[in-house]
């Protein structure tokens, strides 16, 4: 621990004791003890950081390996594994930057964490990485793989029964675009409307016959950064 830490203090409080043991052994080497005290004592000032230095490169090399031939896994893997939002945009922003696409979530094709396509080129958004989902994510991809694709989002709400707050943020964030037949515009705005105001009884939750304000790119854009 001394060596490790560089702690001369420590070091000479061993010196002696060091020594001594030697002598223990071999009679009348007191000089050649020291000396060798002295040797580690040196190397002490270098050699942790030279026992790190090969490992470190080789991981490095590893890294930039993978990164440059197999960049939409490692991409995946690094977003996968961070959960900083922040850190999570300057991955995605570089994924933009070196051609890998990112799907944005959909309830019938993301899985609960980032994953990637079927022919490994593109990154699927993770449904647990939208604001407010957690670990329902699980629940909704399985009960995917045991019942099938999602048909409405009448038939997700049934399924699933989410708290409000879940299917709102799925409005906005896109995860109900492939129930919409109308430009994302118009419908987005049409599904969060209904989810926050629904209407009678007597009409279907997400009956969208009633239009609504359609929102901008702009708004559609703020919303999205807010909650993925």
């Amino acid at each position: 621990r001394a060596m490790g830490k560089k702690i001369k203090s420590e070091m000479a409080m061993h010196k002696e004791k060091f020594v001594e043991g030697i002598l223990s052994v071999c009679k009348g080497l007191r000089e050649k003890a020291e000396l060798l005290f002295e040797n580690l004592t040196r190397f002490a000032s270098y050699g942790f950081a030279k026992a790190h230095a090969a490992p470190y490169a080789i991981m490095t090399y590893q890294t930039a390996y993978c990164k440059k031939h197999h960049t939409a896994e490692f991409l995946c893997a690094t977003l996968f594994y961070e959960h900083t939002q922040e850190k999570c945009e300057e991955i995605i922003q570089e994924a933009k930057k070196m051609g890998i696409k990112i799907i944005p979530p959909c309830i019938n094709t993301s899985l609960a964490n980032f994953s990637l396509n079927d022919d490994h080129t593109k990154i699927l958004y993770g449904l647990s990485r939208i604001k407010g989902v957690g670990e329902i994510a699980n629940e909704i991809v399985a009960n995917r793989g045991t019942n099938g694709p999602f048909k409405s989002i009448d038939d997700f709400a049934s399924r699933i029964n989410p708290n409000k707050k879940v299917l709102e943020n799925f409005a906005m964030t896109g995860a109900f675009d492939c129930f919409a037949t109308e430009p994302i515009n118009s419908s987005r705005s049409q599904q969060l409307d209904h989810i926050i105001n629904p209407p009678a009884a007597t009409i279907a939750l997400f009956d969208f016959s009633q239009a609504t304000q359609p929102w901008s790119d702009l708004e559609i854009m703020q919303k999205e950064f807010e909650l993925m």
